[in-house]
């Protein structure tokens, strides 16, 4: 029988550093009926071995597979599971193979965590307490900027049209206060970090990869309130987020998903607004990169709209 409730799954892209120091807090944790599944996403930067190597020096428990069978044994006796993908399937596709895998074990909760953030000891005995307190909910976490630790980067997401333009979240870049310790609940939670009960994906099914990258967890919590689930913000759970650890290494990665992304969510969706985002939400990104004279992004906001016109989604070679 399965003792462990938790399951917190870690996508990892020729990032193994940050993974690691995101394993080294979580180990720390003062609830400990959880398993850690980091889902490989074909790096090249010897981030299994890498991995591997960490968890024999601290004496961690764990097992290396490359596809979803796993028997019972291996489960219980592994604190970590290592996926090693063969391809780079994103955040989307690695997510949903790492939802699938812990699936198999009956697993009451599913914590999905950004590889480059670290959490304090007591944030998955606060995420429990919300659950159990919220029954059909999307739980998120007070997320502080990893370099700057009294400033929030976010604590949930808006879907006003100006938000959308402009990328803008609750809480973002504001100093820490009082006024950020209150339960609320928000459009959607921030995919740097969701806890939800495991059953929510039975009910809405997993992430769409057509995004592969970003919007994808705007559009879960979209489907999963339609289905009457609410969003709720904890305060008391707070994780330091070094934001775009993996995307920013790739310079023109993050403008070029967001923005093509976002224009896919407001069609998927059938939501009122998608001409005035393809008119004024376009103008608004390109007079704002004139203005600073960053015209080489230009190019890379023309292909999001241009890929979005054309239904060119999931990966895209050579951005």
């Amino acid at each position: 029988m399965n003792n462990d409730k938790v399951s917190i799954v870690i996508v990892n892209w020729n990032n193994y550093k940050d993974t690691i120091e995101c394993l080294k807090s979580l180990l720390k944790l003062q609830y400990k009926k959880y398993k850690i599944i980091i889902v490989d996403n074909n790096s090249m930067d010897n981030s299994v071995e890498n991995l591997c190597q960490y968890c024999i020096k601290d004496n961690v428990k764990f097992f290396v597979i490359n596809n979803n069978e796993i028997d019972n044994d291996t489960w219980q006796n592994n604190k970590i599971i290592i996926y090693k993908n063969d391809r780079n399937s994103g955040f989307a596709g690695g997510t949903n193979i790492g939802i699938k895998l812990s699936q198999q074990f009956n697993m009451e909760y599913t914590w999905l965590l950004n590889n480059d953030t670290e959490v304090e000891k007591d944030v998955l005995d606060k995420l429990l307490q919300y659950s159990l307190e919220y029954k059909n909910a999307i739980i998120g976490a007070k997320l502080i900027y990893y370099y700057n630790n009294n400033i929030i980067q976010s604590i949930g997401g808006s879907l006003k049209i100006k938000d959308m333009i402009t990328g803008k979240s609750y809480g973002n870049n504001v100093k820490d206060s009082e006024e950020y310790n209150l339960v609320y609940e928000p459009d959607y939670i921030n995919g740097a970090s969701m806890f939800m009960p495991s059953r929510l994906f039975e009910e809405i099914g997993y992430f769409d990869e057509k995004f592969f990258l970003y919007w994808e967890e705007t559009d879960l919590c979209f489907r999963a309130k339609n289905k009457n689930w609410k969003m709720v913000y904890c305060p008391e759970a707070k994780i330091m987020h070094k934001e775009g650890g993996t995307t920013n290494k790739v310079k023109y990665l993050p403008l070029y998903y967001y923005t093509r992304n976002c224009l896919y969510f407001y069609k998927k969706n059938n939501i009122k607004g998608l001409s005035f985002m393809l008119v004024f939400g376009y103008l608004f990104k390109v007079i704002k990169r004139i203005i600073k004279f960053k015209f080489d992004e230009i190019n890379y906001i023309n292909k999001a709209y241009v890929d979005f016109l054309k239904n060119r989604f999931g990966r895209i070679e050579n951005l």
